[in-house]
């Protein structure tokens, strides 16, 4: 399994939208910023 796919399998996010656009385009960036953020994590406990 990816880590992408354990990702969603694991259920580790939120959706969240008012029914815009805007609303799930800023889920979007936040998802993709948490990804960042824990990959970031990760490679810092390794070092």
């Amino acid at each position: 399994m990816t880590e992408q796919e354990s990702f969603w399998e694991n259920e580790s996010f939120v959706v969240v939208t008012d029914r815009t656009k805007p609303a799930m385009k800023w889920t979007i960036e936040e998802l993709e910023k948490k990804r960042k953020e824990d990959l970031h994590r990760r490679f810092v406990r390794r070092s």
